[in-house]
């Protein structure tokens, strides 16, 4: 079973399938895992490195793999392999995690006098120390005070490493030890150490190496791996590359603490070769974008705070693309940078438009604010103003309606005022649309405005093209203006115009040609699903029509037939009642109905 398991990984590696680290992860035959590090480690083809990449991005806990990582970490090392060493590096930085516990240290000490003991007794208990007792000393006439103090105390939790058994271990078995990490402590904390070494080294000789190998390393951490100041502290090497010569930390053989009288609060960059990121702003700013830690990031914006100028000019673009962080303070960070900086000054409105477009909304409201200081809305086009108007964020579309009442608006520019009719900030939707009233009202009322409006995917925006549509004698009689609303989706506007149909069917015959309507009355009625309350009031019309001009009762019958197949109850129940009063209203109109639904039958 073992053999045939481990050709099908070879065979998985020779593929490239991605399915081969979690199946060699599974594999716990020691001696021939040992055998597999060199070949693979040397195999020439791409893939495979990338495969043993992402092997070393897992956590230290596949069962039995010990050989195999070890003679990795030989290989790579022996190579100068900056790329796996720094997946090491990482790995070996998450196996320690130390805890909080509580232990019990015993304290004591003696008294002249009882007076001074129970003094101190009750100071003792005050202070929270446990188990107090006084006890007289005859000999000397004094007497003894002890107990115990609780302190909380860093310690590694215990069975914490992977055990060492035989081959075999079930997928359970492998599931109740994946909270446990390969190697002894002993050896972890040496492999850590022994790994930083090896980064040291590359320091010492050669600045821009060590740079260009632990720029990669800090986009590795997660936040998850610095989830508080224990986990910081725990990840030997990455406080060495972020704060190797501060002042707060000791660096002890078991670990990094804080020194006596000092606190985390007063961490600040301290840089192990702190001369290989003078001079790197681009370096450092892809940090702030990239990291996937906060405190990698936050550390990124402390050093760049710290180069001359900042290089806030040539790197400008850069710090726009930060405006789109999911980070809040690297949003703020960056727009605090681009206000110093003076950068903003020089932004073109293309510019400030294309920030808007792409920023995140934590950025938009600061952009909002930037622009108020740096663009003058006159500068913007009517197209512009209309575009950040509709912006989705209160800021933003505030200075896109000041930018729009601040121009005259001709006739010419209204089709650029199209993205007002699906602004997306409801706060600010009421004053848009009245100033579109109001700016409009006195135009004619162009068919294709009337019908973007009406398109609108919010009813107070269609509310206004009903409005206008009802007010406009020209549109309303423009039967091609009724096609197209019969085709909307929103049942407001498909009820008014079954109201103007109605309006029209009880005008004179002579002032419209009956086969538009004809056509406009199929249009809804087909419109099955959509066709909501204004289906009745069609199916009345057309038997209206019917009653009034019997000679097209054979073209309109088919009309009430869909309205009887209707699969809604609605619609068949008011064609059912049309057909009665239609059948009851006169002799060749019942003749007509009869012959057009002989499946009904009549009493």
């Amino acid at each position: 079973m073992a053999g045939g398991e481990w050709l099908l990984i070879q065979e998985l590696l020779e593929r490239g399938d991605d399915e081969f680290v979690d199946r060699l992860r599974r594999f716990d035959d020691a001696k021939v895992l040992a055998g597999f590090a060199e070949r693979w480690y040397s195999s020439p083809s791409p893939r495979p490195r990338e495969l043993l990449l992402a092997y070393l991005e897992r956590p230290l806990n596949a069962y039995r793999h010990e050989p195999l990582v070890k003679r990795l970490f030989k290989l790579a090392e022996a190579a100068g392999d900056d790329a796996v060493m720094s997946r090491l590096l990482v790995a070996l930085d998450r196996s320690i995690r130390r805890v909080w516990v509580r232990r019990h240290r015993y304290v004591q000490q003696v008294f002249g006098s009882r007076r001074e003991a129970e003094d101190a007794d009750a100071a003792w208990r005050g202070s929270g120390i446990e188990s107090v007792v006084i006890v007289s000393l005859p000999a000397s006439g004094e007497f003894l005070v002890h107990g115990w103090k609780p302190e909380p105390i860093l310690k590694i939790p215990a069975n914490t490493a992977m055990p060492r058994g035989g081959p075999g271990l079930s997928d359970a078995g492998r599931r109740a030890f994946e909270h446990r990490r390969l190697f002894s402590l002993a050896t972890r904390r040496y492999l850590r150490r022994r790994v930083w070494r090896y980064f040291r080294g590359v320091g010492k000789t050669d600045a821009a190496r060590y740079r260009s190998a632990v720029v990669p390393i800090l986009k590795l951490y997660e936040d998850s791996d610095v989830a508080d100041s224990v986990a910081l502290l725990d990840n030997w090497s990455l406080v060495h590359i972020l704060f190797h010569d501060s002042e707060v930390l000791d660096s002890r053989p078991r670990g990094w603490v804080p020194r006596e009288g000092r606190s985390l609060a007063e961490l600040q960059p301290a840089p192990a070769f702190a001369e290989a990121w003078q001079g790197q702003a681009a370096a450092l700013l892809g940090l702030v974008k990239q990291a996937r830690s906060r405190a990698v990031r936050r550390w990124a914006m402390a050093m760049f705070d710290r180069e001359p100028g900042g290089g806030p000019d040539r790197d400008l673009r850069v710090i726009l693309d930060l405006l789109d962080s999911h980070d809040p303070e690297v949003v703020a960070w960056a727009a605090g940078l681009l206000e110093r900086s003076g950068a903003a000054r020089g932004l073109e409105p293309s510019d400030w438009l294309g920030l808007v477009r792409s920023a995140g909304p934590a950025a938009l409201p600061i952009l909002a604010g930037l622009m108020r200081s740096h663009l003058e809305p006159s500068r913007l086009s009517m197209a512009a103003a209309a575009e950040l108007a509709a912006s989705h964020s209160r800021p933003v579309a505030l200075f896109g309606l000041e930018a729009l009442r601040a121009r005259s608006i001709t006739p010419a520019d209204a089709a650029e005022l199209a993205p007002l009719v699906d602004a997306a900030c409801e706060p600010i939707r009421p004053e848009l649309l009245a100033w579109l009233d109001a700016t409009l009202r006195g135009m004619d009322h162009d068919i294709d405005r009337i019908l973007l409006l009406l398109d609108s995917r919010h009813a107070d925006a269609r509310l206004l093209g009903l409005d206008w549509f009802r007010s406009a004698p020209e549109p309303r009689g423009d039967v091609e203006l009724w096609r197209r609303l019969a085709e909307s989706p929103h049942d407001d506007v498909r009820i008014a115009l079954a109201e103007e149909l109605s309006r029209q069917v009880d005008s004179p015959r002579e002032k419209l040609d009956s086969a538009p309507l004809h056509g406009l009355w199929a249009s809804v009625l087909l419109n099955v699903i959509r066709g909501g309350k204004a289906k009745p009031v069609v199916v009345e019309q057309v038997a209206h029509q019917i009653r009034q001009f019997p000679e097209d009762a054979p073209k309109l019958m088919p009309l009430l037939g869909i309205g009887l197949r209707s699969l809604r109850r609605p619609e068949r129940h008011a064609t059912l009642a049309a057909l009665v009063r239609l059948g009851e209203s006169s002799e060749p109109a019942g003749r007509a109905v009869r012959a057009a639904f002989p499946e009904l039958k009549w009493e």
